[in-house]
């Protein structure tokens, strides 16, 4: 799955092991780690790392810098837990712009496509990524590393700070938390510190790491929702990603791409392809070597965009079908069952009738 991504760097080739996250949320969390005692300061010499490397001009932290000094914090600290710590500790105005945008969001669904659309301008560590199920929307996130250690802290973070902002707009649409890792142990049992960031059931070794969200609750008014300043910050974000002065990935450009082509039924690679200037097979071979596809691309959009459509009462299942470029309802329903396990009656009685 992919994230809309800006990478502050042109080689998006090496981008694919390689992410990014913001020094200036680095910098807080370091803030944090020393007033909790963990400070990673006497690390840094063993771990290879400079204050050049935590300040760099372009504002961005590497990833391979972060794994090395999470790595030796680990050795060094033996706190298993200690991103979930930091987390607790952390604020949404850490996050910048993005957690502002985060807190004033009409809807969770709001929410969740601001994640996806400008969680760029925070990390580009994490892709986010949302499908549903019977009876739950799941909010996942993968993060590419060859560490394992780093994958679970970033993943556990990453949810961690999700589910506090879900919280404190909307309590009950968290019903449960599900990790594709091991748990971190504490005796012969999980942490207690995942009962503490996680005030719901919380499962390990699943397929997806992921908050399940009550779908219900998805198109529904949140509490601290500013329309006029949530779309003012949405258009400051844009604005923002505009002038990383970075091409996005070519998984994002086709998904951009795809999006325009949509409501005209224009859907194949070939359409994409040629709107792109690019050959077909060479949009193939292209998104292979970034270990993407074009189907899982076409997908993820779909559902991003059916979802969005199922919670607005008023758009019929063939105006919805010709959207997503489908030949009509029935292809798209059946797409829809595939992908979710539900019909999309189903899933639009769930989420508006209830």
């Amino acid at each position: 799955m992919t994230t809309i991504i800006w990478p502050p760097h042109n080689n998006t080739e090496n981008f694919a092991m390689t992410g990014m996250v913001s020094a200036f949320l680095i910098r807080h969390a370091l803030h944090l780690g020393r007033k909790l005692g963990v400070s990673v300061d006497p690390l840094m010499d063993q771990a290879g790392v400079t204050e050049a490397d935590l300040n760099p001009q372009d504002g961005w932290v590497r990833q391979d810098v972060l794994e090395r000094l999470l790595l030796r914090s680990l050795a060094h600290w033996a706190d298993p837990v200690v991103s979930l710590r930091l987390v607790l500790s952390m604020e949404p105005a850490m996050m910048g712009v993005v957690g502002y945008i985060m807190q004033c969001c009409p809807t969770l669904m709001d929410m969740q496509q601001v994640i996806t659309e400008f969680g760029g301008l925070v990390s580009t560590l994490h892709a986010p990524y949302m499908t549903h199920e019977p009876g739950a929307s799941l909010w996942c996130v993968d993060v590419r590393s060859s560490e394992e250690p780093f994958v679970r802290h970033s993943v556990e973070g990453y949810l961690a700070a999700c589910a506090m902002l879900i919280r404190r707009q909307c309590p009950d649409a968290l019903l449960a938390v599900r990790f594709r890792h091991a748990p971190t142990l504490h005796g012969d049992t999980p942490h207690p510190i995942y009962h503490k960031a996680f005030p719901c059931p919380v499962t390990f070794s699943e397929p997806q790491s992921a908050l399940v969200v009550n779908p219900h609750y998805l198109n529904q008014p949140l509490p601290y929702s500013d329309p006029h300043i949530y779309e003012s910050l949405r258009m400051q974000a844009r604005t923002m990603m505009k002038h990383l002065g970075s091409e996005p990935r070519l998984a994002d450009r086709v998904k951009d791409t795809l999006r325009q082509l949509m409501a005209t039924g224009a859907t194949s690679r070939e359409a994409v392809a040629d709107a792109m200037n690019i050959s077909t097979r060479h949009l193939h071979r292209l998104l292979q070597e970034q270990g993407s596809h074009y189907q899982s691309i076409l997908d993820e959009l779909r559902s991003e965009l059916a979802h969005k459509y199922l919670l607005q009462p008023n758009s019929s299942l063939e105006d919805i079908a010709t959207l997503l470029g489908f030949s009509n309802a029935s292809s798209f329903s059946r797409w829809f069952r595939h992908e979710t396990g539900m019909t999309p009656l189903d899933f639009r009685r769930e989420t508006i009738n209830d």
